[in-house]
């Protein structure tokens, strides 16, 4: 019988290998139960593999993707805790997943197999012989599958009603350009798997129903168990989706071919859905090739997992965009990474810039053919609140530029052609995907949309082949060499301007620079009335002086209409209407994208509570600053302060200066300035200049980071007669940062030196976070202050080392009370110094101190906290001091309460008035607050 089954199977082979236009080399037989109680698949299988090396090997690499969910110490977990994504690291051990194997076969002879170091979903086989070039060997192997909570990548078992399954089965490691692609499972979607065949026997229950891309042959109902066979043919995955309900709509094509999706939508018209998925089909077979398999399977987990961004974020109850336009959006992404996955034969780890742009440029595309008019912000555009900002004037399809550049202008880019998994995640799911599909789209507009659609079409038919960098140089006579040699590859952004203009009545000539001294096709037209009158495409090169007919026109313009990042495209544009060539200035409300035609300043009315003194102020900011980061930003808040009935408000003016290459990736020139009150009546102002080098490792999904700063602060304050401190005083400070701040492990670590004629101090500081399997968290923070002089008999304890509450003679925390000692304003805790949280009567040092603060989580966001300290003032002895009790982290870093227990003052919780001795820590900077949401991004 079994001899039987195997003559079936090579024939199967056969037959599948002759009727399909490129050579398969692997083919898989798979006998799979499910049991649903246990939520494992038992396995029996197949693997017929033909080797393609040109000289004999006796190593073969698998995939097991399946046991990269066996522990947190997998490169998925690892992934996973980078991104802030913690619910693997937390989970207990029947949540994920593994691979149990039985025995793995050849020629009923074990073999020799061991799992890479520190890759367990890699297995590399020992054959007992070696084999030629052509020839097939069978490998069986019996094991089984713990599946993995859904939670975790979306792929798996949920509530043992739902399984979803993608790589699932040991399968081979693909074998592309005479080399073994050996990746680790990463959920990033880039399985590198060839086209083979399958045969797949499934045993499961008649409680679910069963969704595959493979086709159906049989099915049989026996026991309570339905046993259902399902076969491909020239195919790279096998999908399989097991439901207790089943929400999959069929959708039968002219050719024969069926859309099987859950991606649906509520339509009035009850054939919109059917006909926007058949619009859908029918544009990319005609732009590239159709659909090579009987059935196209589209998921909502994939869109959900890689969706059209921006898109995603908008309330539902908004209606920016028609359901029609909404539906095939969202549609079509999905059904594009199901096809291009299918069609292209690369590594998708290292080559996923050519899927990831492919797809950007035919959404462009689509867009383009069928929704011309249609803008970024959907219908909300034509509102006319709206009208006035330029962001209203985008284009949809002007939203791929918009967030390439988002990343770009902050020095986040990254080479499109850098591993996927090197990128961070912003570029990895948009900026990346966005770049290369402008890209592309700026060739085909150079060189044609007819001969740029005929060169896709047939690279995409030849892609297993083909390398696509050679293949499109040669095909456009290197007018696409530019992309390939620097787009892709240089992190440096472009930077065109336009130079050197002269104007007489016959014509008007200029010079085009780029920053970089790269040369690339460009469009260059003449404005007027924001309608082109002049337009042509031109090759440049640096310095090269370019001469127009003369047309009365408003400006000269570089890559008006047609996408393009650059770092600065203020300078794209050149005003030549008037002869002081100054652009017009232009006020907006709150703050907008870059007007490359308008000197931009933007207004905002405010309302601020900065601390008890001033209590709530009025104003207007006044700025320059846009939505995507600049170089240069100006930021002013002029306030009135209602408690003080007097004018307050701070300042802050930026000089950014990035660098493409080194680790200094950011040099920042700041002054900074704020007037508010310290106390009723009594005004402070700080004005401090400062300059900043910030470091980065090449690795930028590494959280490692380092600052040095040199700042001088110059404080003013108005005289406080209980104080005997000189109010005004200035004080040089010398800064150094480095932290590390993960999802798992957080580290930071801060030196300061400060001089000044009244003092010189030195301060280390450093802190430590860990977060355990079981949820519990451990936090020590270590502080240490020594002065190096210090002139304390006149200064009243004002620049003392303090245990418990900071004196902040800097200003550069957020006091909402600063000289407040009792009530509710002294009650706030600043993680500064001594970090103590109860509160002592002689907690001042003009010597020294050390302070250690050490927390560990009891249950959920309850911790235990304890500190220790050691202070030391000139002509006092040694004094030591503890505290303990409860924090409660509501939200770490931001929001916190602290319930002391005991310390050096006693049994606080029985002591009179202990209400007053809690303490709270709040921050509420949007700055800050946002980086809260952020970090798994950048």
């Amino acid at each position: 019988m079994k001899k039987l089954s195997n003559l079936i199977f090579a024939f199967f082979l056969l037959i599948s290998i002759y009727n399909t236009s490129a050579q398969v080399d692997v083919s898989y037989k798979i006998k799979a139960n499910l049991n649903l109680l246990n939520e494992t698949i038992d396995i029996s299988q197949i693997i017929r593999y033909k080797n393609i090396r040109k000289e004999q090997t006796n190593e073969i690499y698998l995939y097991d993707w399946s046991n990269s969910y066996k522990d947190t110490k997998t490169p998925l977990s690892n992934r996973l805790a980078e991104e802030y994504n913690r619910s693997f690291y937390l989970s207990s051990k029947n949540k994920r997943g593994f691979t149990k194997i039985e025995n793995i076969s050849f020629e009923n002879i074990d073999l020799v197999w061991l799992r890479e170091k520190n890759k367990p979903d890699i297995i590399k086989l020992f054959l007992p012989k070696f084999i030629d070039n052509n020839e097939i060997v069978e490998i069986h192997l019996n094991y089984s599958i713990k599946l993995p909570d859904q939670k975790f990548t979306g792929f798996g078992i949920k509530n043992k009603k739902s399984i979803n399954l993608r790589y699932w089965h040991i399968s081979l490691a693909p074998f592309i350009k005479d080399k073994w692609i050996i990746n680790s499972n990463l959920d990033i979607d880039d399985n590198s798997s060839l086209p083979s065949n399958f045969i797949i026997k499934w045993n499961y229950t008649n409680e679910l129903s069963l969704i595959s891309n493979l086709d159906k042959v049989s099915s049989e109902n026996k026991n309570n168990n339905l046993i259902e066979e399902y076969e491909g043919i020239n195919q790279v995955r096998a999908q399989f989706i097991f439901n207790n309900e089943n929400k999959f709509k069929s959708n039968k094509l002219k050719n024969g071919k069926v859309i099987l999706t859950d991606l649906n939508h509520k339509f009035n018209d009850s054939n919109q859905l059917k006909k926007s998925q058949k619009k859908i089909d029918s544009f990319v077979s005609s732009l590239i090739k159709p659909f090579p398999h009987n059935k196209i399977l589209v998921l909502k987990k994939d869109y959900d997992k890689n969706p059209f961004y921006g898109l995603n974020q908008l309330p539902k109850f908004l209606n920016v965009y028609s359901d029609k336009f909404y539906y095939e959006i969202r549609f079509l992404k999905a059904y594009l990474n199901n096809y291009l996955n299918e069609v292209l034969h690369i590594n998708k780890r290292k080559d996923h810039w050519i899927i990831n742009g492919i797809n950007t440029y035919i959404m462009m595309k689509y867009v383009e053919t069928f929704y011309p008019n249609k803008k970024l912000l959907g219908e909300i555009a034509n509102y006319s609140l709206l009208k006035p900002f330029k962001l209203s004037k985008l284009n949809f399809n002007d939203g791929y530029e918009f967030f390439y550049e988002f990343s770009q202008r902050s020095n986040l880019q990254q080479p499109d052609i850098l591993s996927k998994d090197k990128l961070i995640k912003f570029n990895e799911k948009i900026a990346s995907p966005s770049h290369v599909g402008i890209g592309l789209n700026y060739i085909e507009k150079n060189i044609g949309e007819k001969n740029f659609n005929k060169y896709l079409k047939e690279y995409i038919s030849k892609s297993k082949i083909k390398n696509f960098e050679e293949f499109f140089i040669k095909k456009t006579n290197k007018k696409a060499e530019w992309f390939f040699k620097t787009y892709i590859r240089d992190r440096k952004a472009y930077d065109f301007k336009i130079k050197d203009i002269e104007l007489n009545k016959e014509n008007i000539s200029f010079k085009i620079e780029e920053k970089s001294k790269r040369s690339l096709p460009i469009k260059i037209a003449l404005i007027k009335n924001d309608s082109t009158i002049l337009k042509k495409w031109i090759s440049f090169k640096n310095d090269t002086i370019i001469k127009l007919k003369r047309i009365e026109a408003d400006y000269i313009s570089l890559n008006s209409g047609i996408n393009f990042p650059e770092s600065n495209k203020k300078n794209n544009w050149k005003f030549i209407k008037k002869p002081s060539r100054i652009k017009p200035l232009k006020f907006n409300f709150l703050k907008d994208v870059e007007d490359p035609k308008k000197n931009q300043v933007f207004y905002t009315p405010i309302i601020n509570f900065n601390n008890k003194y001033d209590g709530i102020s009025v104003g207007m900011r006044l700025f320059n600053k846009r939505i995507k980061s600049q170089s240069f930003t100006l930021d002013t808040f002029p306030e009135y302060s209602f408690n003080e009935n007097t004018l307050v408000g701070s300042f802050r003016s930026v000089f950014k200066f990035y660098n493409d290459y080194n680790n200094n990736y950011l040099t920042q020139f700041q002054i900074f300035g704020s007037s508010y009150h310290y106390n009723s009546n009594l005004r402070y102002t700080v004005f401090v200049p400062s300059l900043s080098w910030v470091f980065r490792t090449p690795n930028l999904r590494s959280n490692k980071r380092q600052l040095l700063n040199v700042s001088w602060y110059n404080v003013h304050r108005e005289k406080d007669l209980n104080i005997k401190t000189d109010p005004d005083y200035s004080i040089l400070n010398l800064r150094y940062d480095f932290h590390n701040k993960g999802a798992i492990n957080y580290l930071t670590f801060r030196s300061s030196l400060e001089l000044s004629k009244n003092f010189g101090k030195i301060i280390l500081e450093n802190n430590y976070r860990k977060l355990f399997p079981s949820g519990r968290q451990l936090e020590i923070r270590f502080f240490v202050g020594k002065f190096l002089w210090y002139d304390y008999f006149n200064k009243d304890k004002f620049f003392d080392f303090n245990l418990n509450r900071v004196t902040d003679y800097l200003f550069q925390y957020n006091y909402l009370g600063r000289s407040e000692k009792t009530g509710f304003y002294s009650q706030q805790f600043i993680p500064a110094e001594g970090g103590f949280k109860s509160k002592f009567e002689q907690s001042n040092a003009n010597d020294y101190m050390f302070s250690t603060n050490l927390y560990i989580g009891i249950w959920k966001w309850i911790e235990l906290y304890t500190d220790f300290g050691l202070i030391k003032s000139r002509n006092l002895k040694l004094k030591g001091y503890y505290d303990s009790g409860f924090r409660i982290n509501l939200v770490p870093d931001y929001l916190e309460l602290y319930f002391p227990l005991a310390s050096s003052n006693g049994f606080e919780i029985s002591q009179f008035k202990y209400n007053s001795k809690l303490r709270f820590k709040i921050l509420v900077e949007p700055r800050t607050l946002t980086s809260l949401f952020t970090r798994k991004w950048f």
